[in-house]
């Protein structure tokens, strides 16, 4: 096979460069709406104090990161990923594919606003959104490394089959604090039970899905004899 190499041209490079930055305000765009509604923020004045306490909440060790984000549970399987990617890349049937990008730092950039208990739109920039992808990237990195790379599987094929089935202020600094935290190896063993637990339930589900199906046409095929019985014996009379 022969490969063929194109070089790109400065017009070719600055559309491109164009786009991701359209598709990373996009995804920005719809994290927003989501994150409002999902943690349960209100934009009013007299909730100024709840909502920065719950957003220092969410951001210490990547609580937000949680299905379950008040009991800590499932790490990786905030249900917002799965409606983030479901809306931006699988809009409508014909879309089949998406593309891999940081997909929780819009939601983290989401969350962000909300930092001075007040909601204020900030910038999805890479200055500060890198270092915390590149701290994510690590974590999902050192799951994998720690004894399961099923997790990491799963999580990428459960992703695909829920999408398919239908300036900036100062306190934005890259610091410590606003990373949010390490992975420790306790909790990539428990997110790693977690995962276990989570396929042996949706299996179970697939096959009580399955056992109903074949149920429901079995009684529909058994009216179906009963109807034609009665027939015959109704012209027999």
């Amino acid at each position: 096979m022969t490969v063929r190499v194109i070089e790109l041209e400065d017009i070719h490079i600055k559309i491109i460069c164009k786009s991701m930055a359209q598709m990373r305000g996009e995804l920005k765009t719809i994290a927003r709406g989501m994150v409002e509604i999902y943690f349960g923020f209100h934009d009013r004045i007299l909730k100024r104090r709840e909502n920065r306490e719950l957003y220092k909440k969410l951001i210490t060790e990547h609580t937000f990161l949680y299905e379950d984000h008040r009991a800590t549970r499932r790490l990786w399987f905030n249900p917002l990923l799965f409606k983030l990617i479901k809306r931006m890349f699988f809009k409508n049937q014909h879309d089949n594919s998406m593309i891999c990008r940081p997909l929780f730092n819009p939601i983290r950039c989401a969350l962000d606003e909300w930092s001075d208990g007040i909601w204020e739109p900030i910038p999805f920039t890479t200055p500060v959104y890198k270092p915390i992808y590149e701290e994510l990237f690590a974590g999902l990195t050192k799951l994998k490394k720690d004894g399961s790379a099923n997790v990491i599987k799963g999580l990428g094929q459960e992703l695909w089959d829920e999408s398919i089935s239908t300036s900036i202020s100062a306190r934005f600094a890259v610091t410590q604090e606003n990373l949010g935290g390490s992975f420790s190896a306790q909790t990539n063993a428990a997110t790693i039970t977690d995962y276990q637990q989570r396929e042996h339930r949706r299996r179970q589900e697939t096959n009580e899905a399955g056992i109903a199906g074949e149920a429901g046409e079995n009684n529909q095929a058994n009216e179906a004899d009963g109807a034609d019985g009665a027939g015959v014996t109704h012209e027999a009379a």
